[in-house]
């Protein structure tokens, strides 16, 4: 059955700001909200980064110089939600392309990280 539900809030553009995104995943067992370090462990990080810039180069000049730096800084692990295709993570107007690109998307294949990840009584046990 379900076990995990993702919320995602979208605001469109205001008169004080751009459009902004908020996403996130709890476990509905438990009410926790979830982390992607609750979901995976090891180097799920470094490989949800490198496809992240794969998916950047293909259309790099739409991106401001410094998007690598950006793209890790910006990186927020509980900013996600859950698809059929796998995690999707995005990145607020203006940290990595200019304002009028919005939101950014990328969705990471389960298949991906899939060696990271925590079975599924673990995620759900208390932090010590």
């Amino acid at each position: 059955g379900l076990e995990r539900m993702s919320l995602v809030f979208q605001r469109t553009e205001s008169w004080q700001s751009g459009p902004q995104q908020l996403g996130r995943t709890f476990c509905l067992r438990t009410g926790r909200l979830l982390a992607l370090h609750d979901l995976y462990t090891g180097r799920y990080a470094d490989s949800i980064y490198e496809y992240i810039l794969d998916e950047i180069q293909r259309e790099e000049s739409s991106y401001y110089e410094n998007y690598k730096v950006n793209a890790r800084k910006h990186l927020q692990e509980e900013n996600y939600f859950l698809t059929p295709q796998g995690v999707a993570l995005f990145y607020p107007p203006d940290t990595i392309a200019p304002e009028e690109k919005g939101v950014l998307h990328f969705t990471i294949p389960y298949s991906l990280l899939e060696e990271y990840q925590i079975p599924r009584q673990m995620e759900e046990e208390p932090a010590p």
